[in-house]
């Protein structure tokens, strides 16, 4: 029996519309990773940038702890408060830096996990683009 020329014409209809979703599933695909990819390097230029800060407030209050313990315990220590100092009690200024210490550092190692994680879910995106 062969086929009636309405059912192949039908046929014909039918892959041509096939194709055009898989095109415009392909063209949205594309799109998505597009948008993911800028999404995770602005994401990893963030991270770098809080790194970079936490950094140098490492290195700032180790600094501020290296010159506290070079001074006697007597002597009058000031810590800036904006425009001001205020005059502080040493020990306490030590307790409160090295509580700051702490805390930094723990943020620190987050953010550098977090770059660690998104760099990874970049080279997976990359790599099912076949970019890598």
């Amino acid at each position: 029996m062969k086929d009636s020329p309405h059912l192949k014409d039908q046929i014909k209809r039918s892959k041509e519309k096939t194709i055009h979703v898989m095109q415009l599933s392909s063209d949205e695909s594309m799109q998505y990773a597009q948008a993911k990819y800028r999404e995770l390097v602005g994401k990893i230029e963030s991270l770098r940038t809080q790194i970079a800060t936490l950094e140098m407030d490492l290195r700032s209050i180790d600094e501020a702890l290296r010159k506290l313990e070079k001074i006697k315990n007597d002597t009058e220590v000031y810590e800036r408060a904006g425009h001001v100092f205020i005059k502080r009690n040493k020990e306490e200024l030590v307790e409160d830096l090295k509580s700051r210490k702490e805390l930094t550092e723990t943020l620190l190692e987050r953010y550098k996990k977090e770059e660690s994680e998104t760099r990874k879910e970049l080279k997976q995106l990359l790599e099912s683009l076949g970019l890598v």
